[in-house]
This record gives structure tokens, sequence and C-alpha cells, in this order.
């Protein structure tokens, strides 16, 4: 079973700026993961905003109009797959990337907005274990204590290229 939960501490420190901190924590089926970050955000001037949780999904991002944004991001991935008990004997998939994107993003209609979004993937790995092999605590992508030993294990950088379309529920 995956969950996941945290917590944030945040103060406002003025108008255009705010920080805080705080660390997430999510059950994967190779283990236990703690995310501990950093959150900003500061409104450099009208146009220009650094924010995020660092260095977990740090983001710059620059509003060239009422409806269109250009940006930078960074965001760090290590999520799990459990496989079928009936063809895979219930092995386990981990995914870890670090990704770098830029993007703009489109304001359709109020709260509904189109996006694309291009990158690279520095820093990708995969690996397909055992199901009874697990390692006890991850920080972000990295294991204490050793690795597990995967079965199999495929590595690689590559490009990113997406489009999407979303709602946002508030706005901040």
């Amino acid at each position: 079973m995956r969950f996941a939960t945290g917590f944030r501490f945040r103060r406002i420190l003025s108008e255009r700026t705010s920080i805080g901190f705080g660390a997430g924590y999510a059950r994967q089926f190779f283990g236990n993961v703690i995310m501990p970050f950093l959150e900003v955000n500061w409104k450099i001037n009208d146009q220009w905003t650094l924010s995020g949780l660092f260095p977990i999904k740090p983001k710059l991002e620059y509003q060239l109009n009422k409806r269109v944004s250009l940006g930078a991001q960074i965001l760090v991935d290590n999520s799990s797959s459990r496989l079928s008990r009936k063809y895979n004997e219930s092995q386990i998939v981990q995914f870890k990337q670090w990704n770098a994107q830029l993007y703009t993003e489109y304001t359709i209609y109020k709260n509904i907005y189109f996006s694309i979004v291009a990158g690279y993937v520095f820093r990708r790995k995969i690996q397909l274990y055992d199901q009874n092999m697990r390692v006890p605590w991850t920080i972000f992508t990295f294991p204490i204590g050793g690795e597990k030993t995967a079965i199999r294990t495929l590595t690689g950088n590559g490009y990113i290229l997406q489009a999407g379309l979303s709602i946002k529920l508030k706005n901040d």
C-alpha cells in the first residue's frame, strides 16, 4: 500500500514574500521516503516570481501578460508500482528521476489552463526488485543504509515534451 502525508510551517514576511519549511513522507512499495524542504514564495516584481519547495520543485516564473506565463522548474520523483502477482510475482518497479523543465501556461478561462512543457531528465533510474526487497528509508532519491539489489536496472537521460489541460481549484 502507498500513501503520503506531510507538514509545513509558513510565515508571511511581507505582501510579496513568504518562507517556510516542512517535510513530506511517502510510504512506497520499496520503503519509506522522507522529503525535507524549504518553501519560498517571493514576488520579485510584477512580472517575476521565485517559488516552490526547494529542492523538490523550485520554479522561476515570468508573467508575460494577464493570460500567459513562462517559467523554469526542477522536479524530483521517487515513486513505485507493484506488478501483477499472476504474471510478475508481485515484483516492484521503482522510478527515480530529476527533471529540468521550461514551460508556458496560457489561461483559457478563469481557472482553466493549457500548458506546454519541454525539458530534460538529467538523472533517471528505473529498477525492478523482488517483492521482498526493501530499503527502510530514503531521503529524496538517495537510500539510507545501502542500496537494494535490483533484478534489473535501466538508467539514462532523455528529453521531455508534454502538453496539458488543468483546472486550479484555488488561487493563492
